[in-house]
């Protein structure tokens, strides 16, 4: 821990040899890589986490935590695969919807799984349900869309095509239930008279912040497919032990409420720093790395 405290700036901490030894050693067990090729999968995973937003207002030992995670898991900061998201002073670590395929992936039983599509009104699709259901046809259209009212996934087993899919009305109940950052924001752009997808700053008293329109605003598709993939992902069986120890060590990183983060402080007054950490009843504890590395 002490070493971790001398760090003064996310490059010192990625350099500290304790930390770049641990991420690399989990690196060629997770993904097979021989030294040299781990070494330079750091790097650029260096520079990837170097550009997550307000990353250097959170503590160093979560910033750890996230960084090791990120190595453990086998997973990249690269297109989507994963996150390390800064919510007030804490990092985080995340798994997205194209890391969750990857993951499935592993999985012997399974033998290939195709990105999930989304349907919207205007497209053509045809699906049967029944005892084994499947789609028949599905053939998206470019121009009147609409809205969209189905999400699904297929994927291909030793045993068969395996479907999964939600509609329109499921995938805005998960969204409603659980996505706090969605409600907040709909209640700031009425309380505010501002326009759904517009980014705008609110006073919390002693402070401001910069509200951003969260990923069911921003990038409606991606939230359904990230759904679906999640939710798929729960009810795989036969996962591999090291998808087993990952998913405990982010456990407490799963809320949908910390995936749609869209709050950032802009303006904060020195003498109140400890007052833009999240609420108590948003805010998570680091997730214990348990037996996952000895670094420190």
């Amino acid at each position: 821990m002490a070493k971790l405290d001398s760090a003064k700036s996310l490059k010192e901490l990625v350099e500290l040899p304790e930390v770049r030894g641990n991420a690399i050693l989990n690196l060629i067990k997770a993904r097979g890589l021989n030294e040299k090729e781990a070494a330079m999968y750091y790097e650029r995973e260096k520079i990837l986490f170097s550009q997550v937003k307000n990353i250097d207002k959170c503590d160093n030992f979560s910033k750890y935590a996230a960084w090791i995670q990120l190595f453990v898991s086998g997973r990249t900061l690269s297109d989507g695969d994963s996150y390390i998201i800064a919510y007030g002073k804490q990092a985080q670590f995340q798994i997205g919807w194209k890391g969750r395929l990857a993951q499935m992936g592993e999985i012997p039983e399974i033998i290939n799984i195709p990105p999930p599509q989304v349907v919207y009104e205007g497209d053509t699709f045809k699906m049967e349900l029944g005892e084994e259901p499947k789609i028949i046809q599905h053939i998206p259209t470019r121009e009147n869309r609409g809205q969209l009212i189905y999400v699904y996934l297929i994927i291909q087993k030793k045993s068969g095509k395996e479907l999964h899919y939600m509609d329109r009305e499921r995938v805005l109940g998960i969204r409603d239930r659980y996505s706090k950052s969605y409600d907040q924001y709909i209640a700031d752009c009425k309380a505010g008279n501002h326009k759904i997808g517009d980014t705008f700053k609110k006073s919390m008293g002693t402070y401001d912040v910069t509200v951003e329109p969260p990923m069911w605003v921003s990038s409606e598709e991606e939230a359904w497919k990230k759904t679906l993939v999640k939710q798929a992902y729960k009810v795989q069986q036969n996962k591999t032990p090291r998808m087993k120890s990952v998913d405990k060590a982010i456990e407490n990183n799963e809320d949908e409420e910390i995936q749609d983060i869209n709050y950032n402080v802009v303006d904060e007054p020195k003498q109140i720093e400890t007052q833009v950490e999240a609420k108590p009843e948003q805010q998570q504890a680091t997730p214990d790395l348990g037996d996952l590395n000895e670094a420190f």
